[in-house]
């Protein structure tokens, strides 16, 4: 899919900008990127499954390093080849014990808030997430759109987090999340087009 064929807006938001985009993460890389995780550190699906692929096995290794994985927790690790992107730092944000197991409620997004933290305290200020604690097969679109743009925006004004951007395949999510960041008082900046990886 072409850059111009991506539905995305641009909203200004405290000292951020909020980058909402059609399209899969990897493909708009930031130096911090938000992978959902499970406890055993075994990335095999999703956007975690793109990064092991596309960043290397070293990263799967590294987070399985780390003596244990809690639920709502968020670890950090390099980007391996990820890095070629622009990539520095990934934070893995623990969901689930198991893989393929349902997040119990709330834990998707604990484990988001502790990841943005963890990447903006090493100094990264623009990161890069796909859906927060979405089941497309489950959940309501309007309601996880609503809900993630309500933690981006108290993300922004309790850290020095300066851009974040969103990207997953369901416009209806990221419908609801510009409508309620406009609600929360967040300014449209403009449509110009949103820088994506090449190749």
């Amino acid at each position: 899919m072409s850059e111009n064929a991506s539905i995305h807006w641009r909203l200004g938001y405290e000292q951020a900008q909020i980058l909402l985009v059609q399209g899969r993460p990897l493909d708009y890389p930031r130096p911090g990127l938000y992978v959902p995780a499970n406890g055993r550190g075994i990335m095999a699906a999703g956007l975690a499954a793109e990064a092991r692929l596309l960043g290397g096995a070293e990263i799967e290794r590294e987070l399985r390093g780390y003596s244990s994985l809690l639920e709502g927790s968020a670890y950090l690790t390099a980007s391996g080849q990820l890095a070629r992107l622009g990539i520095e730092r990934i934070a893995h944000g623990i969901v689930t014990r198991e893989t393929g197991a349902t997040p119990r409620a709330g834990v998707p997004q604990q484990a988001f808030v502790n990841g943005l933290r963890m990447l903006v305290e090493t100094g990264i200020r623009a990161v890069v997430t796909g859906a927060v604690g979405l089941r497309v097969e489950r959940d309501d679109h309007r309601q996880a759109g609503t809900h993630m743009a309500r933690l981006i925006a108290a993300q922004i004004r309790q850290t020095r987090l300066r851009e974040i951007l969103v990207a997953t395949l369901h416009h209806d999510v990221l419908a609801a999340c510009r409508a309620e960041l406009r609600t929360l008082g967040a300014i449209p900046i403009d449509d110009a087009p949103t820088t994506r990886a090449a190749g």
